[in-house]
């Protein structure tokens, strides 16, 4: 916004300033709502871990595996939203393996 400084926008269009940034008054996931996976496993976390720091030509700290999972335990959140999508997925699905199963016959 000219004049006005950096401002920012929540989904609902509410307007708040960016030093508030992580003030949970603005956080809202009315119309959109990001998912961010840190990793799928302990195993793939472990082995991303070994492989070494990109910045620091590889070196690896102990303990990494461990600060990182207490890290991501602290804003870890469960949401089962998408599962009402599952039955509709499922259907579709089974339409397009049927068509396909159809069509190679």
């Amino acid at each position: 916004m000219r004049g006005h400084g950096t401002a920012l926008f929540n989904d609902c269009g509410q307007e708040f300033p960016s030093d508030q940034s992580r003030d949970i008054r603005y956080a809202t996931a009315a119309r959109l709502r990001l998912h961010h996976y840190f990793t799928r496993s302990y195993e793939e976390l472990q082995n991303k871990i070994s492989k070494g720091r990109v910045s620091k030509a590889g070196q690896v700290k102990n303990n990494a595996i461990d600060r990182r999972l207490r890290q991501f335990a602290l804003a870890t959140e469960t949401d089962t939203t998408i599962i009402r999508f599952v039955p509709k997925l499922q259907e579709r699905l089974m339409r397009r393996y049927e068509t396909h199963k159809e069509r190679a016959q």
